[in-house]
């Protein structure tokens, strides 16, 4: 089933868990699983933290997480010093914009306290470029503002809301007067924006994928082998043997008109790569289910040998072929299953990640196209009445939350889609 006319694709990826991680602080931990963030493996621990008389070590309650991206590189990480379900202290590396971000609730009333944005360990030289906003009275306001680089040590009052983008830091450098102050952390930002956009204008597209899943914490083509290729939509419809292969679990067809900006370029690619880490996803669930041996480039090649009708041979077919069909047809049968619920579960995590794709300043809404889609599926699913199944439960509690953004789009186009979509679904074996 497709619904985007950007990219047609299914995934290829083969790729083993994490081993686990070790540290001495640690008590209980439990193995590498996927994260509900698509990109990301996930580590928990129960462990008493550092500094903290507040945490139980070893009394089964997970207080600490660690997130991975499927290139091995640590992404975030999340704290729950008093074990109440919320999270008290993360610290987020955005390769991207090439700073890390840390928060903290120091009170436990679940507002964000303190808040760093270090550059420091992608700066040269280790030099020190740290920007702190704090909370002292807890009131949901920053009042301090301190700056630690190599041209200003710096302390400012000031009266601002909480927020945590990089975009705030910006603006509050802004009203302070410090403009030529902004100049550092905006540089980062457009190094990596400059170095993407030479490549997209010199025409560098193996490069320029590899950079951008790179930026994006995206599984770099070793680990994630895909093939990118430049089509039209008419191309595509009018190649029946490029169709073929782009089924093939290998290629990534992008159409090079599709769009204008280089924002929506991240995007697109951003939302195509996290479909085929949903694939690869149900690969390694049935491998485990199944206890199977299969590997995901022997799943391929069997598929491919369906496709093009290869004949190996009754003598393979009973004792040499790795692949049994069960596993393979219960495979296909997974990932046909719940298109709706996937697709709606993509465009909700691209609305989610769209502080990747959006360098400078984020979109406070999704984008037009995660916003009609999200508003379409969402009233299919209530109107059929579908089950939903408990992975996509948060997934359907999420769009809830910004219904009152969606309900101002045009009747008319939601309505279209939305028989586009009961269309498409009438299709689907």
């Amino acid at each position: 089933m497709k619904f985007s006319k950007l990219f047609i694709g299914l995934l290829g990826l083969g790729c083993a868990f994490l081993s686990l991680l070790s540290s001495t602080s640690t008590v209980w931990a439990q193995e590498a699983r996927h994260s509900t963030r698509f990109h990301m493996r996930v580590y928990e621990y129960d462990f008493f933290p550092s500094g903290s008389t507040i945490g139980k070590p070893g009394n089964g309650v997970y207080d600490n997480w660690v997130y991975f991206s499927y290139n091995n590189q640590v992404l975030k990480e999340e704290y729950d010093f008093n074990e109440d379900g919320f999270i008290d202290r993360t610290v987020e590396w955005v390769r991207i914009k090439k700073v890390v971000i840390e928060t903290e609730d120091k009170n436990f009333d679940k507002k964000v306290d303190i808040l760093l944005f270090d550059f420091s360990p992608f700066a040269l030289n280790t030099t020190t470029y740290k920007y702190e906003f704090r909370d002292t009275n807890y009131d949901g306001y920053y009042d301090t503002f301190f700056i630690h680089t190599p041209t200003m040590i710096a302390q400012k009052e000031i009266h601002e809301p909480i927020d945590t983008s990089i975009q705030f830091l910006i603006q509050t450098l802004e009203k302070t007067g410090l403009n030529e102050e902004k100049i550092f952390p905006l540089g980062q930002t457009f190094s990596k924006m400059a170095e993407i956009q030479t490549l997209l204008l010199k025409k560098k597209w193996d490069l320029f994928f590899q950079k951008t899943r790179e930026y994006l914490d995206l599984p770099s083509n070793d680990i994630l082998p895909v093939t990118f290729q430049l089509m039209t939509e008419d191309q595509i419809q009018n190649n029946p043997g490029m169709i073929a292969k782009a089924k093939d679990f290998k290629y990534l067809l992008i159409n090079p008109h599709i769009t204008k900006d280089f924002d929506t370029w991240l995007w697109a690619i951003d939302h195509e790569m996290l479909r085929f880490i949903r694939e690869q996803r149900v690969f390694e669930d049935l491998k485990k289910q199944e206890k199977s041996e299969v590997t995901w480039d022997q799943l391929v090649q069997y598929h491919l040998d369906l496709v093009n009708g290869t004949d190996n041979g009754v003598l393979y077919d009973l004792f040499k072929n790795p692949v049994p069909s069960s596993f393979y047809k219960k495979f296909k049968q997974s990932v046909q299953a719940t298109p709706l619920f996937d697709e709606l579960e993509t465009h909700l995590y691209s609305y989610q990640r769209r502080n990747y794709y959006h360098l400078y300043i984020l979109m406070k809404y999704p984008s037009y196209s995660n916003q009609i889609f999200m508003r379409a599926a969402y009233e299919i699913i209530h109107e059929m009445g579908l089950a939903i199944p408990d992975r996509y439960s948060k997934t359907l509690s999420e769009v809830k939350k910004i219904l009152p953004i969606l309900s101002k789009l045009p009747e008319a186009e939601v309505t279209q889609l939305k028989k586009n979509i009961r269309g498409t679904l009438s299709k689907t074996p």
